[in-house]
């Protein structure tokens, strides 16, 4: 191709900083529209002048080098001559002037000026950059206005992290374990496998869970760690040593007691438990223990708790056998209530009360003692029972007679 240089001549080649346009043939300053100048090297003579390169306007720029609209130049890098924002496109090579124009799956590195995958994006300062779906660049964090993390294994914002990591809301980062990132320790943060975030507060749907101190992550109450019970509302879905007690944390006032069936807190235990409060904390048991001081408890039925005195409303008494409140108690026992203030079964009636087989209670009186089958009873004070017949003399005792 023969083009004007602007000296009045026809040359192959146009001098340094023109190139050679088909659609006017000259040597023009800048190419016409949607040709680009593309810049070759070479040793060439015109007008007695030696030239070392030479340019043409060419539709296509070729391999490496990208055609820039805003100079019809072709360029290895968009941002070459102090332009900004503004991104080569590899797959048209081409520079688009926003992040948007990059091709699905790219995305605008300011670092680069370039449009890139991924995995591509750049490290500024030691900064490794995320692609963002947002804004289609690569950024140092995450934006907030959005629920987006960053997936550091494929270096991109997404709004749900894979399997076995968190959503980490202090570095917007997808994390294995919800801690502080600098020194590990634990931040009030639970890693929730429901939704794959780090909550202060466990999910209740589609499974309900709580926080465990141990591993900080969320779990089914059934996994909560030993010793430690689901707890709703005081402490806000977590594993507890101990179920809340009237007013603790100024939430409740009601007590609550730990159930092992269920490993949770519960204000009522279940009907094959009861509760109690010997140890300070509220729990559901199976057999009422015995106060730090000896004092025994028994399970009563008519309010599910234990207690040392079985209630005179439902004339029961303590059995210390079965350590529970009986309405009547087992054979070779007596309820004794007027002397013992704790209704208790008792194997030896006390001084002044006799006891009798028929109802197995201590009476107060001789006069008290059954009749049976026509047979009268009498009170005996050395075994303090009611007797058929009163014993005789022995070496030891007088006799005595009815």
């Amino acid at each position: 191709m023969n083009v004007s240089t602007g000296r009045g001549i026809c040359s192959q080649y146009c001098p340094l900083g023109q190139w050679g346009d088909n659609y006017t043939v000259l040597c023009t300053t800048r190419c016409s529209a949607k040709t680009y100048g593309v810049n070759f090297t070479g040793t060439w003579t015109a007008s007695g002048l030696s030239y070392t390169s030479y340019g043409v306007c060419e539709t296509e720029c070729p391999d490496g080098q990208f055609a820039r609209d805003a100079d019809n130049l072709c360029v290895s890098n968009c941002g070459n001559g102090g332009y900004t924002n503004i991104w080569g496109d590899p797959t048209t090579k081409t520079c688009k002037i926003t992040p948007f124009d990059c091709p699905l799956g790219y995305y605008a590195d300011d670092a680069t000026h370039m449009c890139v995958v991924p995995l591509s994006c750049s490290v500024v300062s030691t900064t490794q950059y995320v692609a963002d779906n947002q804004t289609k660049k690569c950024v140092n964090k995450c934006p907030s206005t959005v629920q987006n993390y960053a997936d550091m294994a494929k270096y991109l914002c997404v709004a749900i992290c894979p399997t076995g990591f968190y959503g980490y809301n202090s570095t917007l980062k997808c994390v294995a374990a919800c801690t502080y990132p600098t020194n590990s320790s634990y931040d009030g943060s639970f890693a929730d496998p429901q939704i794959n975030i780090c909550v202060v507060i466990c999910s209740a749907t589609p499974k309900s869970l709580f926080g465990e101190n141990v591993t900080f992550t969320c779990v089914e109450a059934r996994y909560c760690p030993a010793l430690t019970w689901a707890e709703v509302t005081v402490y806000n879905r977590q594993c507890r040593p101990h179920c809340p007690a009237p007013n603790s944390n100024g939430a409740t006032n009601q007590q609550m007691y730990a159930d092992n069936l269920t490993f949770s807190c519960v204000t009522t235990c279940p009907t094959y438990s009861y509760a109690d409060l010997s140890t300070g904390y509220g729990l559901c048991v199976y057999v009422c223990p015995a106060l730090n001081n000896g004092t025994l408890q028994f399970a009563d039925n008519s309010t599910k708790t234990c207690v040392t005195t079985c209630p005179s409303s439902q004339s029961t008494y303590g059995d210390n056998t079965t350590l529970s409140c009986v309405k009547t108690c087992p054979v070779g026992s007596y309820a004794q209530y007027t002397i013992n203030p704790f209704r208790y079964c008792v194997s030896v009636c006390a001084v002044g009360t006799w006891g009798e087989d028929v109802k197995r209670t201590c009476v107060t009186s001789p006069l008290m003692c059954p009749t049976v089958n026509g047979s009268m009873y009498y009170a005996e004070n050395i075994s303090t029972m009611c007797v058929k017949i009163c014993p005789g003399p022995t070496a030891s005792t007088p006799g005595s007679w009815g």
